[in-house]
């Protein structure tokens, strides 16, 4: 209930500051949300998906907690693309929560393998997407 009750003050909160100091950006408010809504269940699915992976106990609160935490300071630029931002939260984190070590790092090595995995996928499609355009249309 708490999550719903942030979130319920959280998005009108935010639409109403992109309303008044980047008004041009608020007619693609709730477009881009959406899409950061479905990265961010993308991402809370593919962690539960390696922590069943990992026999980790179905109770991921904890892991899901802590990893949503790193989620926010992998995007701090106090490393290169983030790199082992992440691992040092669950490396610090696992020792307030009810979670274990070993299990903790692995997650978090398999999810920034799977996360460079995409990254690289998506390098290639955008890759031969930019060279088909910028091929002349025969004709």
């Amino acid at each position: 209930t708490i999550t719903v009750i942030v979130i319920a003050i959280t998005v009108p909160a935010f639409y109403l500051f992109i309303k008044l100091f980047f008004k041009s950006f608020v007619s693609a408010f709730w477009k881009t949300t959406g899409y950061s809504v479905a990265v961010q269940i993308g991402q809370v699915l593919t962690a539960i998906a390696l922590l069943y992976a990992l026999s980790v106990p179905s109770d991921y609160m904890d892991y899901l907690a802590l990893f949503m935490v790193s989620s926010v300071v992998a995007v701090i630029p106090f490393t290169v693309g983030g790199v082992g931002a992440r691992e040092l939260v669950f490396l610090y984190g696992f020792q307030f929560l009810n979670i274990e070590k070993d299990k903790a790092i692995a997650f978090t090595l398999l999810f920034f393998s799977v996360t460079a995995i995409t990254a690289l996928f998506g390098l290639i499609v955008s890759t031969n997407l930019g060279e088909a355009k910028s091929k002349p249309v025969q004709g």
